[in-house]
């Protein structure tokens, strides 16, 4: 009965003519065509072929006047999380609206892009909300739009309004989508999450009571439970998922912009289904077996090369498949780029050099391995650029930080001590934890000893804060040379690409970057290590 229905399903797609595409391959439509050559410089939809800007009006409706926004513009994508290379980011003041443009009790604002000349992304947020993220734009697109968080209204206008509420709709079927399944969480035993009393009767209370509205979590252990539920997650059919009938509705849009869609909606669809199946694996020959006969079959060549290399969604997906596979079949991940095309392997390669630099245990030769294959102009500037501030041998910069009376220091400036760099910022769990577990011993290891100091780089932009947490004991102490580089934008913080907490850095006494990250997680280990470098 479950083929039977998919195939009418499909079978009604091909009697109405629809618009959408079924893994790359349009069904007819009278109105569809072919807009531009292909490959990932061709002309776009609604691009005469010469570069050209995005423009955005918006309007913000809330209780509270927002004041600024905050925008950030990918022309080139490669991984959110590295953020390199970084977007376009732009601050922009809002102004009050008026009763000429209609815009009366909203704030407004204008945006232009930098000129494109291929598909790019969008994020819209001002603090505590996010409006669009990553949205789809091409060159010479415009659009006007009014967030409403009074109403809770979303309003689209102008020459490109379809494309932005296309984007919407769909974002909103993929997490309608998710958010009626049941939460989950694997576990081993019922105490780790039902030790607290409370916890415990709430829980028990909701899987006694049972509703048809609420949602419950799933504790899954590792045995026949877990594996049915991956079992089913798996076998679930793609086509019944809404955001399917999203894109029934906007046939008459550009053809690759619907392609495009469509590539970002499987993409997300099957990315959830690879991440669970990574966060339930656990070492069992039916897991393995899931692995070969659900997880590799699926798809990732029904898309072409160009619909692919601008979809970051589908990018994640099979980014996130080849990782597994990697993980569990003992496969380096680089080899399992080689079986794309060279555009979409320099992607992976892309993603996963900047990503993960810090995890490997001779990033030099990595990096120079990856600027051997990488053939794409843009991705290997990228892998270089990063080379370039992270090459273990090369001498720190010297980009000046605030001491606590407000001087200005270098790095350079403790040249013939070894260094053990801690960067943290204040409300940073993990900053604690590993102040309280690593640091505090590493000091005490090394007190007295005039060829070694801990220097504690804070990222906190009010000084005041930052003064505050050092007497707190919490993130530091006065046996570190205590340091400041306010805000995530700040040029060492940059410099260095610092984009989690903590992270560590060892400079050697010629001033010299011997490590950054990849160090080891036992603190005996850690601190021999340290000592080697101090001989050294």
């Amino acid at each position: 009965m479950k083929k039977r229905t998919i195939f009418f399903f499909l079978v009604s797609l091909c009697l109405v003519g629809s618009g959408i595409y079924l893994y790359g391959e349009r069904v007819a439509h009278p109105d569809s065509h072919q807009l531009g050559p292909p490959g990932p410089d061709a002309a776009y939809p609604g691009s005469s072929g010469e570069p050209a800007p995005v423009v955005i009006y918006g309007e913000l409706k809330k209780s509270e006047f927002i004041e600024k926004v905050e925008i950030e513009f990918w022309p080139k994508y490669l991984d959110e999380l590295a953020k390199t290379p970084a977007p376009f980011k732009e601050v922009i003041s809002t102004t009050k609206g008026n009763v000429f443009t209609g815009s009366a009790g909203t704030a407004t604002f204008e945006y232009h892009s930098p000129e494109i000349s291929a598909p790019a992304w969008i994020s819209i947020k001002s603090w505590g909300a996010t409006y669009f993220n990553k949205f789809l734009v091409y060159p010479g697109d415009s659009v006007r739009f009014r967030y409403d968080l009074v109403d809770g209204k979303i309003l689209f206008a102008g020459p490109d309004a379809l494309k932005f509420q296309c984007q919407y709709e769909i974002n909103q079927a993929l997490e309608n989508w998710n958010y009626r399944k049941d939460t989950f969480l694997p576990v081993t035993k019922s105490s780790v999450i039902l030790k607290d009393e409370k916890d415990s009767l709430e829980y028990w209370s909701l899987i006694n009571n049972g509703s048809s509205v609420k949602r419950k979590m799933l504790l899954l252990y590792p045995d026949d439970q877990r594996l049915e539920f991956m079992k089913d997650l798996l076998e679930e059919d793609l086509f019944s998922h809404p955001g399917f009938s999203v894109l029934e509705n906007y046939r008459n849009l550009p053809e690759e912009f619907l392609q495009l869609m469509e590539a970002q909606l499987i993409g997300s669809y099957l990315y959830r289904k690879v991440s669970i199946f990574g966060r339930l694996y656990h070492d069992d020959p039916r897991f393995a077996e899931l692995l070969t006969t659900h997880v590799l079959p699926l798809s990732e060549s029904h898309f072409k090369e160009s619909t692919i290399a601008h979809s970051p969604a589908y990018l994640d997906y099979i980014f996130e498949k080849n990782t597994l596979i990697s993980a569990i079949q003992k496969k380096p991940a680089v080899e399992l780029y080689s079986h794309y095309s060279p555009l979409i392997r320099d992607l992976l390669y892309g993603r996963y050099m900047v990503r993960y630099y810090r995890k490997f245990k001779e990033s030099n030769k990595s990096f120079e391995k990856a600027l051997e294959v990488v053939e794409t102009p843009w991705i290997a500037e990228s892998i270089a650029s990063l080379y370039k501030t992270q090459k273990t041998g090369e001498q720190v910069t010297d980009i000046p930080l605030r001491d606590l009376e407000g001087n200005e220091v270098s790095l350079l400036d403790y040249q013939g001590k070894t260094l053990f760099v801690d960067f943290w910022f204040s409300g940073c769990s993990a900053c604690i934890k590993f102040y309280k577990n690593y640091l505090t011993q590493i000091e005490a290891h090394f007190e007295g000893d005039e060829e070694f100091a801990v220097v504690s780089i804070s990222s906190d932009r009010d000084s005041r804060l930052w003064k505050k947490s050092i007497a707190s004991g919490n993130f530091t102490s006065d046996k570190a040379i205590n340091l400041n580089a306010p805000g995530a934008d700040h040029p060492l913080i940059q410099y260095y690409n610092i984009q989690a907490y903590p992270t560590h850095m060892l400079i050697n006494k010629r001033g010299e970057v011997a490590r950054v990250g990849n160090f080891p997680t036992d603190l005996d280990q850690l601190i021999n290590m340290l000592e080697f470098y101090k001989s050294n």
